[in-house]
């Protein structure tokens, strides 16, 4: 964790990737536009359904996009500082006590 702030930013010097994170001791490193948000993309486009109806659970910083991109991005209550402030809305709960499910059996109620 000490490095990688440091390794990731000249990561981004590069052209042509995406990089990010999950855990604090790593790095994630794709192709560029490959990223949660480009995958449910696709997703949504392959099934036929709309990204507004499109419901996204995040904790880390990797889920970003994907909640920027769904028409309902859901961030755990548990999950980074960043994620909450990129949601629309923040579970009840977290990941330890079925956040997501209940947030999904509260919205069908």
């Amino acid at each position: 964790p000490a490095d990688r702030d440091a390794i990731a930013a000249e990561l981004d010097t590069l052209g042509g990737i995406e990089v990010t994170r999950s855990y604090a001791m790593n790095i994630e490193v794709m192709g560029e536009g490959a990223t949660k948000g480009t995958a449910l993309t696709w997703l949504c486009e392959h099934l036929g359904e709309r990204l507004a109806d499109a419901w996204a659970f995040g904790d880390n910083i990797n889920d970003i996009p994907m909640l920027q991109t769904a028409g309902h991005g859901m961030a755990m209550i548990n999950g980074e500082p960043e994620d909450r402030e990129a949601a629309d809305a923040i579970t009840e709960y977290d990941n330890d006590h079925d956040g997501v499910a209940r947030t999904i059996m509260a919205a069908l109620a």
